[in-house]
């Protein structure tokens, strides 16, 4: 009896392909994943239904004044020109690593710079919204007002 249950527990641990993939941990890891995108999913349709403000309303709301407004526009500006500086070093430096060590480096490099330079576009889009004084702006619009001159 004791030669069958050996073997039979050896079989069934090496055809246990549930274990294999911890399935009932990739199970509960993806319902974590579900929840935090419903809860995301939520609250940007509770954001999109309040009453659409003004800018003029925002900034009374937010008691800015105009030398305020001049202060951030200033700060937005030297954080994309920063941002776009550094994004074209790094950019400098994946093509370095590329071609000296290796290739995977250079790509993990070229990924990061396009980060910086994402957070370097974002930077500048808020800085035009802030002064065309547009609250709601599409990405769209901003790109066609940058190359339109």
């Amino acid at each position: 009896m004791g030669l069958f249950r050996a073997t039979g527990n050896t079989v069934k641990n090496l055809f246990n392909i549930r274990s294999w993939f911890s399935y009932d941990q990739l199970k509960e890891q993806t319902q974590g994943v579900g929840c935090l995108a419903s809860s995301i999913w939520r609250t940007a349709t509770t954001k999109d239904m309040r009453k659409q403000e003004t800018f003029e309303e925002v900034q009374a709301r937010l008691k800015l004044n105009e030398k305020d407004l001049q202060r951030l526009a200033r700060q937005l500006f030297w954080r994309a020109v920063f941002f776009m500086v550094f994004g074209f070093f790094a950019f400098i430096y994946a093509l370095y690593l590329m071609f000296s060590t290796g290739l995977l480096s250079g790509l993990a490099m070229i990924i990061l710079s396009f980060v910086i330079f994402a957070v370097g576009v974002f930077a500048h889009f808020n800085l035009y919204r802030l002064k065309q004084r547009k609250l709601k702006c599409s990405f769209k619009v901003y790109f066609r007002s940058l190359f339109s001159g």
